[in-house]
Order: C-alpha cells, then sequence, then structure tokens
C-alpha cells in the first residue's frame, strides 16, 4: 500500500527526509537444520529428486508417456521415503511439504499434459480442413484452459524447487540437478504454448482491444475511471475479461458487457507521484477469440499539501503522559487515510502513527516523557500547523 509520511513541525522549521527501507526478499531464504538426517549418507535422495524431475520433464516434453509415468512413480517412491524419515521432526516439515506438493503438481501436470497432447493431435487434421467448426473450437478451448492449469503446476514447482535445492545446497548437494529440473519444466510448458499459438490463429478470430484517454494528471482523493471496449470484426465481444494493468501489474479483471464495451474506476490512493503506464489487455481462455492488448497510455499522479489539526492533551500530565491526536486532509478536503503520521519535537523523530478512514490520528505518550512534556507545554501551545507531504511506498 502506498503510504504518505508525514512530519509534523512542532518546534524545528526543517525536516530531513527519512530514508526509505530496503524492501524484503521476494523469497526468503530457508534456514532449516538436518537434524535426524544421516547426511551425507542420505543426501542422494535430494539428487534423486531432481534427477527423476529432469527425467519426467524430457519424457512430457516428447510426448513418451509411458516412461513419464515410471518417473513419476519413482518420484512418489522418493517423497515416501523422504516422508518416513522426517515425519516427527517438525522442524524440517517445511522441506517435507515441498517435496510432497511437488509430487502432487508433477502427477497433475503429467495427467493435464497428456490430455493437452491427446487434444493437439486431434486438431492437426482438423485445423488443416476445418478450422472454424465446433470441433476444432472446442479442441482449442480445452487446450487453452489445460496450458492455463499447466502454467500454474510449472510456476509452483519452480517456487518449491527453490525451497528443496535450498535446503539440498545446505547439506551439499549438487544444486545444479534441480535447475536443469527448473529449466526443463519451463521448457515444457513453453512448448506447449506453442503448440497452442500455432493451432489458434486458424481458429479464432481476432480482436482488438481499446482503452478511452486517460486525464493527463490526476491526485490524491481522485477517480480514475478506465473504459474501452473489445471487438471482432467490428462486432463486440460480450462475457469476455479484460485485465487492466498498471505499470504491468494487474489491478483488476472487468467483464465486457453484451456491446463488448467494460469499465472500471479507481480511487487514486495506492500510487506514488509520477508517471504510470496503464493498459488493458484482453486474455480470453473460454470464448474462440484471439488475445489482444490496448496502446499503453500515461497517466501523472501529482503531489499534493496537506494540513493538519494537533490537539495536545494537556490535563493529561497528571497521569505522567500526554496525548496528541488531529486529522490529515488534502488541501482539496479530502481525508488521508493509512498515512504515516510522524511527531518532530526538538528535533527528535517519534513512533508514527496511522490515520484511519477519515484521516484522524492520535498517538499517547508514555511515562518516561513526564519532565520532556511538561517542560514542552510550558513554552508554548500549537493548536493548528501547515504540514506538506512526500509520498512513498513501503
Amino acid at each position: 500500500m502506498w503510504h504518505y509520511l508525514v512530519a509534523a513541525v512542532l518546534l524545528a522549521t526543517v525536516i530531513t527526509p527519512l530514508a526509505a527501507a530496503d524492501p524484503p526478499s521476494h523469497v526468503e531464504p530457508i534456514s532449516v537444520s538436518g537434524v535426524g538426517f544421516d547426511l551425507p549418507a542420505q543426501a542422494p535422495l535430494f539428487g534423486s529428486l531432481g534427477t527423476l524431475s529432469e527425467a519426467l520433464m524430457a519424457n512430457v516434453t516428447g510426448a513418451q508417456w509411458t516412461n513419464a509415468s515410471a518417473n513419476y512413480a519413482d518420484y512418489s517412491n522418493v517423497t515416501r521415503d523422504f516422508a518416513a524419515l522426517w515425519i516427527t521432526r517438525a522442524n524440517e516439515m517445511s522441506i517435507v511439504d515441498a517435496i510432497q506438493s511437488s509430487n502432487v503438481d508433477l502427477g497433475l501436470l503429467v495427467a493435464n499434459a497428456q490430455d493437452y497432447n491427446a487434444l493437439n493431435t486431434r486438431e492437426q487434421p482438423l485445423n488443416k480442413a476445418d478450422p472454424r467448426g465446433s470441433e476444432s473450437q472446442n479442441n482449442v478451448l480445452q487446450m487453452r484452459v489445460l496450458a492455463s492449469e499447466i502454467r500454474h503446476l510449472s510456476d509452483d514447482l519452480v517456487v518449491q524447487y527453490v525451497a528443496i535445492s535450498a535446503f539440498a545446497a545446505q547439506n551439499g548437494v549438487d544444486t545444479a540437478l534441480y535447475t536443469n529440473a527448473t529449466n526443463a519444466v519451463n521448457a515444457s510448458a513453453t512448448q506447449l504454448g506453442t503448440n497452442l499459438d500455432n493451432v489458434t490463429p486458424r481458429v479464432y478470430d481476432d480482436t482488438n482491444t481499446t482503452l478511452s484517454p486517460l486525464p493527463a494528471e490526476i491526485n490524491y482523493g481522485d477517480t480514475l475511471d478506465v473504459n474501452g471496449a473489445v471487438r471482432s470484426n467490428q462486432t463486440g465481444v460480450s462475457n469476455g475479461t479484460v485485465d487492466i494493468a498498471i505499470d504491468n501489474n494487474v489491478v483488476a479483471h472487468v467483464s465486457t458487457n453484451a456491446s463488448g464495451l467494460y469499465e472500471d474506476a479507481f480511487a487514486v490512493d495506492q500510487l506514488t507521484p509520477g508517471t504510470h503506464t496503464v493498459t488493458a489487455q484482453f486474455r480470453p481462455t473460454d470464448v474462440p477469440f484471439n488475445p489482444s492488448s490496448s496502446t499503453a497510455q500515461s497517466v501523472t499522479v501529482g503531489t499534493l499539501a496537506v494540513s493538519t489539526t494537533l490537539r495536545i492533551s494537556a490535563g493529561s500530565l497528571q497521569q505522567n503522559s500526554v496525548t496528541f491526536s488531529g486529522t490529515l486532509m488534502t488541501d482539496k478536503g479530502v481525508p488521508v487515510r493509512n498515512a504515516t503520521v510522524l511527531l518532530l519535537v526538538n528535533n527528535k523523530t517519534y513512533r508514527g502513527v496511522q490515520t484511519d478512514e477519515n484521516g484522524a490520528y492520535s498517538w499517547h505518550t508514555a511515562r518516561a516523557f513526564r519532565t520532556f512534556w511538561h517542560h514542552f507545554l510550558r513554552q508554548a501551545s500549537f493548536p493548528f500547523t501547515r504540514f506538506l507531504i512526500q509520498m512513498a511506498s513501503h
């Protein structure tokens, strides 16, 4: 979520911007001990998983289903061996889970790939003789669904191989085996996608996805309306799904109506200031049309000034504590929600607090601040102060 970092200047006039924290790694390193696992004597089990995965995917790619099934049976046996070794060792169960999940996903992938191959084989003569016929269209529709499922399974397997490989590397196993297995999984999914691309154009109609002009600039509190149409041969494509992407990240899935029109609206409260790219992408999976994307458009998010009221509860000094609260608003009168408000007193920054849905915030000090706050409150009172905000991501 995009947050506003707001520094409240009470006894100082200059604020040094806070440095943004480094984002966390997408894949956290796995730290699991090998307690209870007889290494290196049983380390070859890790190697078996990598070798069997690579061989299995090579047989899937070559449509050698008998061999692929034999590879999968061996993989399942190794998986059971792991489960038996580690069934009572909770600190290693994350690795067991990854191995067992990979076993399930490989089984589904082999089954789906075999069905996909059968459909592709049946489609080849139809694609030349009667590509617009109902049988050909049904074949390709099923191929699309299976290709999407296989792609998801492949992505899951790659994540699982990362986990297994990380543990294996800690125990001296050659991780190149898993690199090869990962490459084989991706190569197989790519091949299936290529097969689909080869037969689809003759079967389905091309489409054209448009995106209506966007405003040049928007600000926090505004609403960004995104709309357009999906057409094929000048006819609207109904009941299709359009992915709205901002900076190549899909933020919404929108359905087309009976005329092929789509529309959605976004509150501008999660985008950083600056220029962003918006596109609309028609990605059919269960309708007889080819995909298409709109021309990308740019929209700029501006930076706003904000104001806040600051109320200090002086009466609470008798309880050795002080409370401050207020409301954060843009200069257009829009509450700034989910913002981080930092209090700066005598050039010292205190822990920030979040504004709520109405832009309100409140902070209560601890007993240790009694002397400091007593001294501060005797000096001045600040019922209202003007602030500038800086938008940053976290």
